[in-house]
């Protein structure tokens, strides 16, 4: 069964309205954090964030370097850290060192980027996010075209969790649920929304 996650992307003083609303109506959130380097804006910062305990959360960590982060991520206790397969990073440190403490890992995919920059750690993936909207912003539109990535993937390890963020509403949901994607991680059709909590519904039933 497919899950909608609302996605937080704020600065420091929208994340606690943000991560408030969301938390009295999706079990599971999804909270971008952003560096400005290798994402052309910038978010709240790890050192700020929280939720409410009862949430099951993920974090996509849109840095250049994520290994700074490393301690301040386990000690929020996540159930999902995504890291985008562009940087230059030791994953298999990275992805070791979340999941002995229990943590879930996963790595994103730009539009440009091919599966084949992956193969080789598909052994170590919870997750892997197929990116479909503009670093750092709300708005992004679904390109349904990457959809191919999702069997390509599922090709190499077939219990991965694939995530998709960018575009989603009313109208693709459906589709993009049908092509494989289990996670859709949704921002702007929930946050722009008039009524959050009835968008958030609208894509419930949408994908059922």
């Amino acid at each position: 069964m497919a899950t909608i996650v609302p996605t937080v992307l704020a600065n420091s003083e929208q994340y606690e309205s943000y991560i408030l609303k969301y938390a009295q109506f999706a079990q599971r959130i999804h909270i971008d954090l952003s560096d400005g380097q290798f994402s052309p804006s910038k978010t709240v910062e790890i050192s700020e964030i929280y939720w409410p305990y009862s949430q099951e959360v993920d974090l996509h960590i849109m840095y250049k370097d994520p290994i700074p982060l490393l301690d301040e991520i386990i000690a929020l206790t996540p159930n999902l850290v995504i890291i985008h397969a562009e940087i230059d990073v030791d994953y298999r440190n990275f992805a070791e060192k979340l999941k002995t403490a229990g943590i879930k890992f996963g790595l994103a995919l730009l539009a440009e980027t091919p599966v084949s920059k992956i193969v080789s750690l598909v052994d170590i993936l919870d997750h892997v996010l197929i990116f479909s909207g503009n670093l750092g912003h709300y708005g992004g539109v679904a390109n349904v075209a990457l959809i191919s990535k999702i069997s390509e993937i599922k090709k190499f390890n077939s219990n991965i969790e694939i995530g998709w963020d960018g575009g989603i509403n009313q109208d693709n949901a459906k589709q993009l649920v049908n092509a494989g994607v289990d996670v859709l991680d949704v921002g702007g059709f929930i946050a722009g929304a008039e009524n959050s909590r009835e968008a958030y519904m609208k894509l419930s039933e949408a994908i059922a």
